[in-house]
C-alpha cells in the first residue's frame, strides 16, 4: 500500500567522471529503471498484491501513531472505533488514500459506505490480498457488529488505520528503523499498558485492541523478521511430508503469540495423539528463548501434568540464538520419546516411570487417547476403574487423575478423592 507511486526519473546524473560536466546516463542504468517502472505498472494492475504489500514502502508503522490520553479514564466512555477514531493519528498522504478507496467505494455519494462497501474498499486498499474474513476480524476487534449499517469518511479512516497496524506484521517483512520519531513516540506513550489501565473500568473489547496495539509495538523488529522466516520454515517443513510433523499458527494476526502442534513419535505412548503448545515470543527473542507450555494434558516426567510447563534445558539456559522455533518444536517432540526422569517436572510420574514402567506406558497412552485424540488401545482395567469411579459421583477427569497419580489403585485414589 503505497502513498504515492514512484517515478523512475531518466534524467542525467549532476556529476560526472571529471567532477565538473554532466554524465550519461549508463545503458545498465536504463534498464533497471525500466525494469523496477514495469514491475510497478504490475504491481498497480495486479490482482495479488502480496509481493508489492511486502515491500519496504507499503504496510507501515510510520504511517500513524495511535496515543493514550492523559486521562485514562476517558477511555470507560468509548467503544473501540471511537478511541481510534480520537486518537489515531494518521498523517496527509495516507489520509489521502483512505479517502480515495472511500470515494471509490461510495457508490450514491451520499458521503456513506455500507458494510458491504467498507468490505470492498478495504480489500481493494490492500490490492484484493485479503480476504472477506479477515476484515471481519477487523470488524469483530473494533466492535462493529452487524447491526452498524454504514460508515461516515472519519469512521472508515479510522477502521483503514487500524487495519493497517494489525496487518503489518503478517505482510511486512521490511525491517524499519526504530528510532523514527512516530513508533518511539506510541511504544513510550503504551509502555506499561497494564499500570495506566489500573483502575479504569473500560469495555473487554477496547482493552483487546489496546493491547493488540502494544503487542504489535513492542517486539524488536530483529524479533520480527526472525519469527516470520522461521514460521514460513515450519510451514514448508510440513508441507514437503516430513515423518515427525510439526504445526504453527498465529494467535490474533501477531507474532508474539503463536500456537504450535506436534503428532506424537511412533513407538511411544503418545503415538497417533495430537498435541497443542501455547508459544510466546520475548521481545528479547532470538536471545532469548520462547515461553513454551502444553496445552493438551500429557502424562510424562518432564512435563507437568497440571500446569502444561516443560522441563527441557533449551528452553532455559541452553538456548542459543541460532536455534529456531522449529528446532524447539522437534526437541519436545524428541523429549516424548527420550525422557528425563532423573530431571523431572512432575515428580509423580518420574517416579512412576522409574518404579512401575509398564503401569507408567498404560497411563500415558491412556491419558493419549482421552487428550489427545489417539487411537484407542481398548485398556478394559482401566476403563473399568473410572468407570467405577464415576459412578461415586467423580467426573470422568478427577478419577482418571486420581488414578494415574496412585498408579491405579483404586482404593488409594478413592480415598484421595474423599479427603481433597
Amino acid at each position: 500500500m503505497r502513498d504515492q507511486n514512484s517515478k523512475f526519473s531518466r534524467s542525467s546524473s549532476s556529476a560526472s567522471q571529471s567532477g565538473t560536466g554532466p554524465r550519461a546516463t549508463s545503458v545498465e542504468a536504463l534498464k533497471i529503471m525500466d525494469n523496477l517502472e514495469e514491475d510497478e505498472n504490475k504491481r498497480v494492475k495486479s490482482d495479488s498484491g502480496k509481493a508489492w504489500l511486502q515491500g519496504p514502502h507499503s504496510l507501515s508503522r510510520q504511517s500513524c501513531r495511535f496515543e493514550l490520553p492523559m486521562d485514562m479514564r476517558v477511555l470507560e466512555q468509548l467503544s473501540p472505533l471511537q478511541y481510534v477514531a480520537r486518537f489515531c493519528r494518521v498523517n496527509n498522504r495516507r489520509r489521502t488514500l483512505f479517502r480515495h478507496y472511500f470515494t471509490k467505494n461510495d457508490r450514491d455519494r451520499d458521503g456513506n459506505i455500507t458494510r458491504r462497501e467498507i468490505l470492498g474498499a478495504l480489500r481493494d486498499l490492500y490490492a484484493q490480498s485479503i480476504n472477506t474474513e479477515q476484515v471481519n476480524s477487523i470488524l469483530d476487534l473494533l466492535d462493529i457488529d452487524k447491526s452498524v449499517r454504514t460508515f461516515d469518511l472519519d469512521s472508515f479512516i479510522a477502521v483503514a488505520a487500524f487495519s493497517e497496524r494489525y496487518l503489518y506484521y503478517c505482510f511486512s517483512l521490511a525491517v524499519q528503523n526504530g528510532s523514527e520519531k512516530r513508533t518511539v513516540l506510541e511504544e513510550t506513550d503504551f509502555c506499561a499498558l497494564s499500570w495506566k489501565l489500573e483502575g479504569c473500568k473500560i469495555s473487554a473489547k477496547l482493552k483487546k485492541v489496546l493491547e493488540v496495539l502494544w503487542e504489535n509495538s513492542r517486539m524488536s523488529n530483529i524479533a520480527i523478521k526472525r519469527v516470520q522466516r522461521e514460521f514460513k520454515e515450519i510451514i514448508g517443513a510440513s508441507a514437503n511430508g516430513e515423518m515427525f510433523k510439526c504445526k504453527v499458527e498465529l494467535i490474533d494476526n501477531t507474532y508474539t503469540r503463536l500456537r504450535g502442534e506436534i503428532s506424537g513419535p511412533p513407538d511411544t505412548p503418545f503415538e497417533g495423539g495430537s498435541y497443542k503448545l501455547d508459544i510466546v515470543i520475548p521481545e528479547s527473542y532470538p536471545f532469548n528463548p520462547p515461553k513454551v507450555h502444553f496445552l493438551t494434558k500429557i502424562w510424562h516426567p518432564n512435563i507437568s501434568s497440571v500446569t502444561g510447563a516443560i522441563c527441557l534445558d533449551i528452553l532455559k539456559d541452553q538456548w542459543a540464538a541460532a536455534m529456531t522455533l522449529r528446532t524447539v518444536l522437534l526437541s519436545i517432540q524428541a523429549l516424548l520419546s527420550a525422557a528425563e526422569p532423573d530431571d523431572p517436572q512432575d515428580a509423580v510420574v518420574a517416579q512412576q516411570y522409574k518404579e512401575s514402567p509398564d503401569i507408567y506406558r498404560r497411563t500415558a497412552r491412556h491419558w493419549a487417547e482421552v487428550f489427545a485424540g489417539a487411537p484407542s488401545a481398548h485398556d478394559f482395567d482401566c476403563e473399568q476403574k473410572i468407570s467405577r469411579l464415576t459412578s461415586m459421583g467423580f467426573s470422568k477427569i478427577q478419577s482418571l487423575v486420581a488414578l494415574s497419580t496412585f498408579s491405579w489403585n483404586a482404593e488409594r485414589a478413592v480415598e484421595s478423592l474423599l479427603s481433597s
